[in-house]
């Protein structure tokens, strides 16, 4: 398998694995970390035993890994479900691929969801109303259970649901993602927009406490410090 969390770009794993866990990524006033606690802890923990138990090979780069799931030899491969519909089409019938939940490791765990937003900049009144009703268009139960037949994305209308019953059960691969749909939660973002500078100093220290060059504790009181001292 590989869940290289700081190969990615972004900082989805990371934050899906301490949300999963019922943590938090910042306090509740947005001032400094929410995850230095137990549940920090635990989750350098949890990132670190996955690599020592299933002697994955840590990526600064996890887009190869993509390449090794199609060609069958990675068994587990961690993605968006927008993604679903073009793994099933690039494996074939090489092999059954199937989608399981994201694992939740505490009774309020919930998972990050992307930031998706339709914005008008329209200043003219007759542009504004082709706009908005663009937006109630793209944003309904029918547009929205299309987009999630097409790709596999988790529709952003709850009543999509409805629309999708028959396609769900005949396509249950597409179907894993809508049913985690009462754990959702915000993605953090940084203020200040600092997000992109502390994920570039948080993942280093994550991959870091995967190769086992430092011990969850030693990573925690660094991300800590890290994270702090960029937000303040």
């Amino acid at each position: 398998m590989d869940f290289s969390a700081g190969g990615n770009a972004g900082d989805w794993f990371w934050q899906a694995t301490v949300q999963s866990l019922g943590g938090k990524i910042l306090n509740d006033a947005r001032t400094g970390t929410g995850f230095d606690n137990e549940v920090g802890l635990q989750s350098l923990k949890l990132l670190q035993r996955l690599t020592a138990e299933t002697h994955m090979t840590v990526a600064t780069d996890v887009k190869p890994y993509r390449q090794q799931f199609f060609a069958g030899k990675l068994g587990f491969f961690v993605a968006s479900p927008s993604a679903a519909a073009n793994f099933a089409q690039t494996v074939g019938n090489r092999f059954t691929m199937r989608t399981a939940p994201f694992p939740i490791g505490a009774a309020n765990g919930t998972l990050p969801t992307g930031g998706n937003v339709v914005t008008i900049t329209a200043q003219d009144p007759a542009h504004q109303k082709a706009a908005w009703d663009y937006v109630k268009f793209v944003t309904s139960a029918q547009s929205q259970a299309d987009v999630a037949k097409a790709t596999g994305y988790m529709p952003t209308n709850k009543q999509s649901g409805e629309a999708l019953q028959a396609f769900y059960a005949s396509n249950p691969i597409y179907a894993t993602a809508f049913a985690q749909v009462p754990l959702s939660a915000p993605w953090y973002g940084y203020p200040g927009g600092k997000g992109a500078e502390i994920w570039r100093a948080q993942r280093k220290i994550i991959d870091q406490v995967q190769r086992g060059a430092l011990s969850p504790d030693e990573g925690l009181k660094e991300m800590i410090s890290t994270t702090n001292s960029l937000l303040n």
